[in-house]
């Protein structure tokens, strides 16, 4: 698995998901039934917190972006329960990922966090000669 190439930047990124609002609700009463969906789940109300985004759904061509509520919990473990349940229940989430080994590519995209040191272009030029061809 690839590391991060500054391991300070990693502390203090809470695991989360992001839950799409969906059309018949507001965000804040969205909010309200995402936690009685999730206190059964992880058993306190202060194992997870709520944050209004905006942003463009992953699955097919959107011109507006759209309500989600970021949902952040304290481990990778309660993140996994909380996700089970929320999608058992059928609300759509972006980053509904199940399996950490790809949910830290999601972190490192999010954050603009390097995932590896040789991976990174800087100081590059690049000269065209006469018979080449950009396509």
């Amino acid at each position: 698995m690839p590391t991060v190439v500054s391991s300070h930047e990693c502390y203090g990124i809470k695991p989360f998901f992001d839950a799409e609002v969906p059309e018949n609700y507001s965000p804040s009463s969205f909010k309200t039934s995402l936690a009685r969906i999730l206190f059964p789940t992880l058993k306190s109300l202060s194992k997870f917190g709520f944050e209004d985004i905006c942003a463009f759904p992953l699955q097919e061509y959107h011109t507006e972006k759209k309500a989600y509520i970021s949902v952040s919990i304290w481990n990778h473990f309660d993140r996994y329960n909380a996700l089970k349940a929320v999608r058992e229940v059928g609300i759509h989430t972006a980053s509904d990922d199940l399996n950490p080994k790809y949910y830290y590519r999601k972190v490192a995209c999010e954050e603009r966090l390097s995932l590896s040191s040789w991976a990174v272009l800087s100081d590059y030029s690049y000269i065209l000669s006469d018979n080449a061809y950009l396509f």
